[in-house]
Parts: C-alpha cells; structure tokens; sequence
C-alpha cells in the first residue's frame, strides 16, 4: 500500500475511538476498512460513527459491526473516464482504487479527477494523485482547450 493512502485507511478489528482520533488527525470524513492483507473491505463514515455513540455504542467497541460493507470501487486496469463515470452516477467525492485482488492500491477525489482533466495530464489510476497540490488548484485559472478563461472555485 502507498504510503499516502495509509493515512485513510483502518483495519476492520479496530475502535471507535482509534477510527475517530485518524479522521480527526487527517481531516476526513470517511477511512476506507481493510483487513490484514490490505484487501478493500468498506467505508466508515465519520457519521456512522456518530450514529454509533449515540445509540449507546461504547468508543471502545471495534468498528467491524459499524462499517458500511458496500462500497464503491474501481479496479486499478480501468480508464479515468471509468473512475468519473463512477463518481458522478453514484454522486460520491472519493474513489478507492483496488488490485485484481481488491487490494487498496489507490485513492482519487473528484477534485484530483477535475485537475487532471483541466491540466491535460495524461495518466491512469495508478497516478500518484497524492502529488497534486489541492490549494493549488482551489486558486487556479485555467486556460479552457476551446478558448477563455475558467475560473475554478471548490469549496
């Protein structure tokens, strides 16, 4: 597993406290749950963890009855235009990117996917989208292919 992606990752036999102490620490929302082998289990929303404590969960218990199991994913052998199909039928802002073996291998935003495209980089999903600088392109102006400006503001 890269490095970068680690840090949105939980293993699925781990707490409460530890999934919201990472989310915290990294300010995301969501950690993607893997097992021992790194293999793509679900997605743990910082909101289920909420839901969690407030029905009487203890911060101690371990995340592998909370976890949402269903999660959307892309095999690291398809296109970009795949991985931006999925993102906008299923209105999601992230896409874990696994192996043949559904290892997580990879992580990309909707931003990422949006910088590429504006910038005319030509990559697959096994890019290192980690190295795109997102306060960089919140403040970018991009020159449109088909002429003018495009101002780009996400917030």
């Amino acid at each position: 597993m890269k490095k970068s992606i680690f840090a949105f990752t939980i293993a699925s036999n781990d707490s409460v406290i530890n999934a919201l102490k990472k989310i915290d620490s990294n300010k995301v929302n969501n950690l993607f749950v893997i097992d021992s082998e790194e293999r793509l289990l679900g997605v743990l929303p910082e909101s289920v963890l909420r839901q969690c404590i407030i029905n009487g969960g203890s911060i101690f218990d371990s995340i592998s009855s909370v976890y949402l199991r269903k999660v959307v994913s892309i095999k690291n052998t398809c296109l970009i235009e795949d991985a931006i199909e999925l993102i906008n039928s299923h209105s999601i802002t992230f896409l874990p990117i696994v192996d043949s073996d559904d290892h997580l291998v990879n992580i990309v935003t909707k931003q990422q996917l949006s910088y590429i495209l504006l910038q005319d980089i030509h990559s697959d999903l096994n890019y290192d989208f980690s190295s795109i600088d997102e306060n960089e392109f919140n403040n970018s102006i991009f020159f449109r292919p088909w002429g003018g400006l495009l101002d780009i503001y996400f917030e």
